[in-house]
């Protein structure tokens, strides 16, 4: 205000208050339930936090205890309140604490059956398994030596728990029985082997002498018959068995044999021998007449090559022991090839179509047929004695005389003629 003669003045002063940063962060946007405390990094440290009900969260500080909260989302809200008030908020996550533990075997013995690692666990199901041997949720001892650390892993990000234990592989012994046998009489020295540890033999209706602990002890029955014995053997709290069977026969029973059935080939110069005899027989297979080479004499089933054209016979022998001895034949008869130069298809049954002997042994065997002017009037490329003296088109051929070219193989054909005569 101005007034002719006087001058008068004022001052006003005028504060600019900063408006204060209110920005916070854990770091991280989740934790697990059995983390430790967590305190934020903080723009500028007054005012107070604060969050829905099961947040355990200091006011003051903003430290969060996961431990103390209650699993769920929260908003964490960091409030600055004065003359330029401001605020800033954090979701947060807490993740309930998964539990990894499971029963760890101390010691596993390498010959055991794979180990369901699922029925282990005593802490929250639903896990990984990691280690030497697992396949999934199994541990497989197999091949495995010392000690291996399997890991049981369980949750999801960010709360992944887990749990490792060593299991200790015992080195199980090996039995071995011996072999299997036949015997006549009642009875018969087993053949077990015992490498290491303590071996027992067991078996139903049978005794062993001098006990049954001595890998070959001999074993005697009261009866003839097929009898099952199991060799036990225990080491170091491992064990493993195997068994061997033992087949009794009465001395005073003839053995048995038959050398299968007589066989009818065509072209063929090999064949397979199979005789049965009495279980547990030796057998002893040998060329009576003809000609063939076995190729496995000393079994009873035996392939036979280099037959000849016509018969051949065979005789095998079965021995037992003491028992009675037995033998038997078997004739394997081989047919040549051969091609009729006539045939009468008059519908009779009887000569009705041209039949070439040992056809059997040529599946692909071509046959054209050609009348006296040098016409093909029937063929067939796979054939198995069919033709009937009809021509391709299924009409009768007339009494003549035919010229047939019948090629086997690439390197194997035959020409000559046939008469039809009805």
């Amino acid at each position: 205000v101005s007034v002719p003669g006087c001058i008068a003045t004022d001052v006003a002063t005028i504060t600019f208050n900063t408006t204060p940063d209110a920005s916070f962060n854990y770091g991280l946007a989740g934790f697990c339930q059995n983390a430790a405390p967590v305190a934020p990094w903080i723009a500028t440290p007054n005012g107070a936090f604060t969050s829905s009900a099961g947040l355990s969260l200091d006011p003051l500080t903003g430290q969060l205890d996961p431990a103390t909260s209650t699993p769920g989302n929260y908003i964490v809200l960091h409030q600055i309140n004065g003359t330029c008030s401001n605020s800033s908020e954090q979701a947060v996550l807490i993740v309930a604490a998964f539990d990894p533990a499971w029963a760890a075997p101390s010691s596993v013995c390498s010959n055991v059956d794979p180990i369901q690692l699922d029925a282990l666990i005593t802490g929250d199901p639903g896990g990984v398994w990691s280690g030497p041997g697992i396949t999934g949720n199994t541990f497989d001892p197999t091949d495995l030596n010392g000690s291996v650390e399997i890991t049981y892993t369980v949750g999801s990000n960010p709360c992944v728990s887990s749990s490792s234990a060593n299991i200790e592989l015992s080195q199980a012994p090996t039995a071995d029985a011996g072999p299997d046998a036949a015997v006549c009489g009642f009875v018969h020295a087993l053949e077990a082997t015992l490498f290491q540890g303590q071996g027992l033999w067991t078996g139903t209706g049978v005794n062993f002498s001098p006990s049954a602990t001595t890998p070959n002890a001999e074993l005697s029955v009261p009866f003839p018959g097929t009898y099952q014995l199991i060799w036990t053997v225990n080491s170091d709290g491992c064990s493993d068995q195997d068994t061997c069977e033992v087949i009794f026969h009465d001395p005073g029973t003839p053995i048995t044999v038959d050398a299968g059935p007589d066989q009818h080939l065509e072209l063929a110069v090999s064949t397979n021998l199979l005789a049965e005899t009495t279980p547990g027989a030796g057998v002893f297979w040998s060329l009576l007449s003809g000609s063939g080479t076995l190729s496995d004499p000393l079994h009873a089933a035996t392939e036979v090559e280099g037959l000849g054209i016509g018969q051949n016979v065979f005789v095998i022998h079965a021995l037992l022991g003491e028992c009675q001895s037995a033998w038997d034949t078997v004739i394997v008869h081989v047919a040549d090839l051969f091609i009729p130069q006539g045939f009468s298809p008059n519908g009779d049954g009887s000569n009705d179509r041209f039949e070439v002997t040992g056809m059997a042994a040529y599946p692909d065997a071509d046959l054209s047929i050609f009348n006296r002017w040098g016409q093909k009037v029937y063929e067939n490329s796979a054939y198995a004695n069919e033709w009937d003296g009809r021509s391709q088109n299924g009409h009768d051929l007339p009494n003549d005389t035919y010229f047939y070219v019948l090629n086997l193989s690439g390197e194997l054909t035959y020409n000559g003629f046939v008469v039809i005569k009805r």
